[in-house]
């Protein structure tokens, strides 16, 4: 009946991964960039991306029929991972080229009809149903999310650290200033008793 039916426990695996793989992109502090070009979906891919603060690439930018020549033609600043979520539109499979040949990483949801030749991490699943791509992406800004998180909280014990060190720093050296001014202060006693010796024995 041309029907074919995903394996959820090959998707669940896959998709832990993918989501491992963003959480490492994304704690590394690198940039992640969700596509969908689709109109009528297009704004979950959008959604994702503002709420866990990373950009979305939502229109095709070719002329019709025109194929990217360069990582301008894709994105002001280059990202370090790609979430794709329509493979098949011809827009994304020339910004997945790019990809390929930029070294830039690329996740994708795959579908039954989708060839993840060009993908670097493939999703099987629907990538047509708004309830599966919102499911998918929601997982996807939570992990970026969480990594996000964590990086903040390890630079504020960093932080935390270097400024326990400067303070001990600082009383180490008025420790030893003081020990200084306390050593001179004896010296000079020591001094004076002696001139004071002499002046007596004169």
């Amino acid at each position: 009946n041309n029907m074919h039916i995903i394996d959820i426990a090959a998707t669940e695996q896959h998709l832990w991964r993918a989501l491992n793989v963003a959480s490492c992109v994304a704690l590394a502090g690198g940039r992640i960039l969700f596509v969908d070009l689709r109109p009528g979906l297009k704004d979950i891919a959008e959604a994702a991306a503002a709420v866990c603060g990373e950009s979305s690439q939502t229109t095709d930018t070719r002329r019709k029929g025109e194929m990217l020549h360069g990582v301008d033609d894709l994105w002001t600043t280059k990202p370090d991972l790609v979430i794709c979520s329509n493979v098949n539109h011809d827009g994304a499979k020339a910004l997945l080229l790019a990809c390929n040949k930029y070294l830039v990483p690329s996740i994708g949801i795959v579908d039954s009809d989708v060839d993840p030749v060009n993908l670097t991490y493939h999703v099987p699943g629907n990538d047509d149903s708004r309830e599966s791509l919102i499911l998918y992406h929601k997982l996807f800004a939570k992990a970026i999310i969480q990594a996000k998180k964590s990086l903040q909280a390890a630079h504020q014990v960093q932080c935390t650290c270097v400024s326990v060190c400067t303070v001990l720093c600082i009383c180490v050296c008025l420790y030893l200033c003081l020990c200084l001014c306390v050593f001179l202060s004896v010296c000079v006693l020591v001094l004076l008793s002696m001139y004071c010796v002499e002046l007596l024995l004169m």
